[in-house]
């Protein structure tokens, strides 16, 4: 299933999968299809998709994927700050751990020079990195803050097959006081017990056409 929004003038995903490339995370056609579809701007130089929503199976490079977007926010696209989240800490850290390894790489030393001294916040609940242009990528979970601290101009919330509506209802407020956001969910296909609100919400939205603001690229089995 692949839904791209309206209004797109121009498309800044091969600037992501250059500067990717150029710290050694090199995309598979999947990843770069889904920047296709998410990283396209209106002749305003806003985001044309608000939302991205992406449903795949696990262990497929997601938090490569969400490293990648991160970088290329707070490198290029003038965010200030980046939240990556999870539901859970354990999944948040994942992405930490998965940046710090392109950081420490023999080759990066360009990444490092970026970082501000001292920049790199390795302590539980409270990874981040900061740069010296004054952007910051932070790793948080969801688990019982129903949405609060999610104040961001790139919001990345993985394991989104598990986000009720207090969360989202939350998150949308905070979201919406930003002057360019963008926020992604990703996930896998939801279980029968997950609180899948927001997931099944910005799915329907962009599949029946109810929102021309949003990008929603599925991997799923055929129906029958």
């Amino acid at each position: 299933v692949l839904v791209t929004p309206q209004g797109v003038r121009a498309n800044s995903w091969q600037d992501v999968a250059d500067i990717s490339s150029a710290f050694g995370i090199i995309l598979d056609p999947w990843q770069e299809l889904i920047l296709e579809a998410s990283m396209g701007e209106r002749s305003d130089r806003t985001w044309a998709a608000k939302r991205v929503g992406i449903s795949l199976p696990r262990q497929n490079g997601k938090s490569q994927l969400l490293v990648a977007r991160a970088l290329a926010g707070a490198l290029l696209f003038g965010e200030k700050k980046v939240v990556i989240s999870a539901h859970q800490q354990d999944t948040a850290r994942e992405a930490f751990v998965k940046l710090m390894e392109i950081v420490e790489a023999d080759a990066n030393d360009a990444l490092r020079d970026r970082i501000k001294p001292n920049g790199i916040m390795n302590a539980i609940h409270r990874e981040q990195v900061k740069f010296v242009n004054g952007a910051t990528i932070q790793f948080k979970s969801r688990s019982g803050v129903a949405g609060k601290g999610f104040s961001s101009d790139c919001l990345l919330l993985d394991e989104a097959q598990i986000l009720g509506s207090r969360a989202w209802t939350s998150i949308n407020s905070t979201m919406s006081a930003m002057r360019n956001p963008q926020v992604w969910l990703l996930g896998t296909p939801p279980q029968e017990e997950d609180d899948c609100f927001a997931f099944e919400a910005v799915r329907n939205a962009a599949i029946d056409g109810k929102s021309t603001a949003s990008a929603w690229c599925e991997w799923s089995a055929d129906p029958s």
